[in-house]
Formats: C-alpha cells, sequence, structure tokens
C-alpha cells in the first residue's frame, strides 16, 4: 500500500532481489553496463558493490541464510556460482554449457534454475554438482522459488507494531530501523507520515496525484481509476481535493485525511476548468460545453451561473479572494482573456489579439501580474491585471506543448503534453526549462495547482 523508492541511482539493469528480513539486508544483480551483484540495508541505506569481476549477465539470485551463502547464475557465462554473503569465498558450483540460466531457488543441497534454451527447470546438487533435467515446461520460465511451509520467518526490529512506524518500517539490522514513507514525508518524530508542506497537485487523464518537488515520492496518496480528470484545486482549510471530470459530466472531491471520495457538483456538460473561493466555499467552474461560468456552494445552498453570454470555449479560471475578481481564459473564434467580480459583473476583456488557445492561467495577487499558457502556439505569456506589460516567458524554439500552470515567487510550471511531466522555469523566463518532477509515469497531466500550506495562494 505504501510504495517507496529505496535506490534510484547508478542503477542500469537491476534484475533479481532477495532479502535477509532478520538481517535487514537485500541483495540484488545488475547486468547494465558494469555487471554487479549489490547489497543495501532494506531501507536503501549502507549500500555496497560485493561482487563486480567475471560477471556478464548476473540474473537470478537466491540466499541460504543458515549458511550466509548467495547463489547466482550468469546467463552469458552459462555459470551458477556462490559467495559468502559480503562477496568473499567466491566459488563456481557449476558450467551448464548450452543452456541458458534465469531464475534460481535453493531447498536442501540443490538449487533449481529456469533453462530458456530448452524451456526447463533443471536441478543441481551443491556437493557433487551435477544437474538433472526437472520438469519441461511449455513456455519460456522466468522467476523460481521453492514453497516450503516448515520455513521460519525471522524477527527484526520492525517485528513488533512495525517500530511505532506510520507507513513504512525499514529494518536495517536484526534490531535497528528506519521509518519511511510511501506518501508524503516523515514529521519531526521520525515515525508519522503527513503530506508536505509544499507540492504539486496534478490531475493526470486518469488519476490525482500530488508531487513532490525534485523527488520520486507521491505527497499523497494517488486517487487512481477515474476516467477523465481535467482542472484540480483545494481547499487549504479542509484539505480537501476537487477536480473536473469531463467524463462523468462531474465535480469530484476527496479528503486528504479520510481518503473518502463523493460527488460535489453534477448536471455539467464539459467542465474543463475550476478554481476554489475556500473563502466564501464556493466552486467556481467554466463548462465549455454549456458556454458559461458557474458558481456552486459548498455548503449546498445554490448552484449559481454567474456569466452565460457571451462565451465561446471558456477554458482556465483563476479567483483573486482578496479583491473578489476572476480571470478566465476563452479559446472560441476570438480567443481572450477576461475578467470580472466574482459575482458576474464588471467584465472587462484585457487580453486579445495574437492568441489561439489560451488555457491555464495563473494569478501573482501581490505584483498583480497574469501568467497563461496557448496551448496551440505552445508559449507562455504574462500581462499585468489590466492587459498592460505583455511578454513572452518561453521561446519559440522550446520544444513544449503547455496545458495548465501554477507559480510561486521563484518559478513557473506546467503541465506538458509533450514530455507529460510537469516542467519549471524561472518565473522571470528562459530558454530552459527542467523538470520538476521526475515521474515518467504520468500519462496525460492535465491541471495543476501549487499546494503551499506557508504563503498564500497564487495558483489556478
Amino acid at each position: 500500500r505504501f510504495p517507496r523508492v529505496l535506490s534510484d541511482s547508478d542503477l542500469a539493469q537491476p534484475r533479481a532481489i532477495a532479502v535477509d528480513p532478520a538481517a535487514g539486508f537485500m541483495y540484488w544483480t545488475d547486468w547494465g553496463s558494469t555487471p554487479k551483484i549489490e547489497s543495501a540495508f532494506m531501507s536503501g541505506n549502507n549500500r555496497k558493490t560485493i561482487v563486480n569481476s567475471r560477471l556478464r549477465w548476473p540474473n537470478g539470485l537466491c540466499l541460504d541464510i543458515a549458511s550466509k551463502r548467495m547463489y547466482w547464475v550468469d546467463g552469458y557465462f552459462d555459470t551458477i556460482e556462490s559467495s559468502n554473503f559480503d562477496g568473499s569465498g567466491r566459488t563456481l558450483i557449476a558450467h551448464v554449457t548450452g543452456y541458458h540460466p534465469f531464475g534460481l531457488t535453493k531447498y536442501g543441497i540443490n538449487l533449481f534454475w529456469t533453462d530458456w534454451s530448452n524451456n526447463a527447470v533443471y536441478k543441481t546438487s551443491t556437493r557433487n554438482r551435477s544437474s538433472a533435467l526437472h520438469a519441461h515446461l511449455t513456455g519460456r520460465p522466468f522467476g523460481i522459488i521453492v514453497y516450503d511451509k516448515t520455513r521460519k520467518g525471522g524477527v527484526n526490529g520492525c517485528s513488533t507494531n512495525k517500530g511505532k512506524c506510520s507507513q513504512l518500517c525499514l529494518p536495517e539490522s536484526s534490531s535497528s530501523f528506519v521509518c519511511a514513507c510511501g506518501y508524503g514525508m516523515l514529521e519531526s518524530n521520525n515515525q508519522t507520515c503527513s503530506p508536505p508542506e509544499k507540492y504539486l497537485l496534478v490531475a493526470d487523464i486518469d488519476s490525482v496525484r500530488g508531487l513532490v518537488l525534485d523527488t520520486l515520492f507521491d505527497a499523497i496518496e494517488p486517487q487512481t481509476g477515474l476516467t477523465r480528470a481535467i482542472a484540480i484545486d483545494y481547499d487549504p482549510t479542509t484539505e480537501d481535493i476537487y477536480y473536473t471530470d469531463v467524463s462523468l459530466r462531474t465535480i469530484q472531491k476527496f479528503s486528504v485525511k479520510t481518503g473518502q471520495r463523493k460527488t460535489a457538483v453534477t448536471s455539467l456538460s464539459v467542465p474543463d476548468g475550476m478554481a476554489i473561493d475556500w473563502i466564501g466555499k464556493h466552486i467556481f467552474y467554466t463548462d465549455t460545453g454549456l458556454d458559461r461560468i458557474g458558481m456552486v456552494s459548498m455548503t449546498g445552498n445554490g448552484h449559481f451561473i454567474v456569466i452565460y453570454s457571451n462565451l465561446d470555449q471558456p477554458r482556465g479560471i483563476a479567483l483573486d479572494l482578496e479583491r473578489g475578481t476572476m480571470y478566465w481564459t476563452d479559446w472560441g473564434t476570438l480567443p481572450k482573456i477576461e475578467t470580472a467580480w466574482m459575482d458576474g459583473s464588471n467584465r472587462k476583456t484585457i487580453v486579445s489579439g495574437n492568441l489561439a488557445w489560451p488555457n491555464g492561467i495563473a494569478l501573482d495577487t501581490k505584483n498583480q501580474i497574469i501568467y497563461w499558457v496557448d496551448a496551440k502556439l505552445d508559449r507562455i505569456e504574462k500581462c499585468n491585471f489590466d492587459g498592460s506589460g505583455r511578454r513572452l516567458l518561453s521561446s519559440p524554439t522550446d520544444p513544449i506543448h503547455p496545458y495548465s500552470l501554477a507559480i510561486d515567487d521563484s518559478n513557473l510550471y506546467w503541465t506538458d503534453w509533450t514530455a507529460r511531466s510537469v516542467v519549471r522555469m524561472p518565473i522571470s523566463g528562459g530558454n530552459h526549462s527542467v523538470y520538476a518532477t521526475p515521474f515518467p509515469r504520468l500519462r496525460q497531466p492535465n491541471g495543476l495547482v501549487l499546494h503551499d500550506s506557508k504563503r498564500d495562494r497564487k495558483s489556478g
């Protein structure tokens, strides 16, 4: 339930892995350009290379915990070898010429290994080192393990109440351990996990994720199995997250604290944009299908249409709660960016011309600056609240396809359909963009908002 990356550096082609839970160690093979066998604590700390010579394709690996020996097969040299857990005492068990060993396991004095050449399982004795056919298979065999109901479990520092860790307890010896988080970050007590103060909320096409900046960690447990999540925002007073689902034609809500998910708004058409008024407790949304901007009370006191005329394809929306104004993009036949008071009055067009598909929009309310992305022209721009001072921030040569964006004091972040990730650049602009999050598993990142509990929110 709590996945965590234990190591992500200096790994080329990691293959087999085996653990000694009672001692708190793990061992793995890597048959990349520098083949090797490594070990580390089960926390990922104390990493060491223990075998790095006479290897080419180290595949299967297994442990004999009682004798503190490890065994492995090499699919290039067609060998079965053994050594002590620290790599010393290396011994050739068998040279199985003409075979292609892959998986490996041990029971008693015998090693059982899978062979790709003959689609079979063979048995090799560790005493006389003879090999014999154990079973023919109909397809190519991969991993192999012996089921032994008499095998007894061990004890380590995580055996009792998970070491009082709220999520993960990772042993580092027979008695010591560290707590770790699959989602969120460790609090000062080094036991409890909670979301960090600052992270990015992303509406991927079929999930909602909270991504910790510059790491491989999730800030919150991902909400998966969605149909078509587009816009996203949150209420900082309750930590409830809202997102639009254009397939369901709804706005959904889920609680970070409880994990409960429910429908907040129904009977929409194409809710492409959304922003949360967390002071007045309202949900503002744009509906591209019905060409309107609506407002729904979080307390169930009503659903109102704020603007319904002269809208063609309303998309992104952002709120300036201090001044009581809203801003939105419209990429219809006459693309533009407009503003109005939050009741729909005092409506004005502030940007028109040289626009195509203005999508995501974000506000710097302190400096009264609007930022937006254009998904057809593939560029990022900004201007003052009144439309003056328009400036192009991204270079026309940048290979980007931005959809939504968010800002903080130093950086601008956007979801990018070309990179399928979240990209960052200095808020002052520049030609060079760097990835804010190394998350290649995003499918189609859409809406984006920056969660930052330490400052006034400036994203939309």
